[in-house]
Parts: structure tokens; sequence; C-alpha cells
């Protein structure tokens, strides 16, 4: 359970962030991170999930689509016990079709990329440990 509100939680954070970000320059996902390097952990995340992948106009636009979905999403859910089984179901869904569109919007080389970059986040995670406890 904890690993499905981690990549809940990680998708979350993928998808707030801008765009820009994840083409940033020449398009190899955004701009220096670490201490220091200016960007929020949410940019850091969009930068990593983007790392080595090129979007073309229409998968920009198409990702955009999908944050937006997300936010909207996101908003009817503000206020929701977040331990209700029923909302956490509903919010795994959500998330399930939202990295079905991501992966069917990529090329196959594209796809590969972005679950290479899925790998390193999720081995990072593990070696980070679990988010504390609110």
């Amino acid at each position: 359970m904890t690993k499905r509100m981690l990549a809940g939680a990680c998708a979350l954070m993928m998808s707030l962030s801008t765009i820009a970000v994840a083409q940033g320059p020449g398009g190899q996902g955004g701009g220096q991170g670490g201490p220091g390097g200016g960007q929020g952990m949410m940019q850091q995340m969009q930068a990593m999930m983007w790392k080595g992948i090129t979007l073309t106009d229409a998968q920009k636009a198409t990702l955009e689509q999908l944050n937006k979905d997300q936010m909207a999403f996101r908003e009817t859910m503000r206020g929701a016990d977040r331990q209700d089984p029923a909302v956490r179901q509903k919010n795994q869904e959500f998330m399930a079709k939202r990295e079905e569109a991501i992966k069917a919007m990529l090329t196959p080389e594209q796809q590969a990329q972005y679950a290479k970059n899925r790998e390193e986040m999720a081995a990072m995670r593990s070696r980070m440990g679990p988010p504390p406890t609110r």
C-alpha cells in the first residue's frame, strides 16, 4: 500500500510542473538540480521523469491537457479523506488511466526512456525511505 501511495505522490509531482521544465535546454529535461540549483522538488522530479525525452508539439499539448485534467481531478478531491479506501481507489484509477495516456502518446523509443526514468526514480525513492507520517 505504501508503494501505491508513493507512486501516486510521484505521479502528482511529475504532472504539476510545467512542460518547459520537462523539455529544458536541448530537450534534455530541465536545468541543474541539487542544492542551490534553483528548482523545487516537483520540478526536479519532473525533469527526472522526462530526462532524455524530447516531446513534439503535439505531445506537449497532450501532456499539458493531461496535467490540466489532473489538476481538475485534484480539485474535486480536495477535502476528501485520503485514508478512505474508496478515495484511494478513485485516485489510483485516475492515475492508472493518466499513465496509460502518457505511454500511448510516446514513441517506442520514448517509452523505453520513460520506463528507465521511472525505474531510476523508484530506486531513488527506495533509498530515501518512506515519507514521514502525519
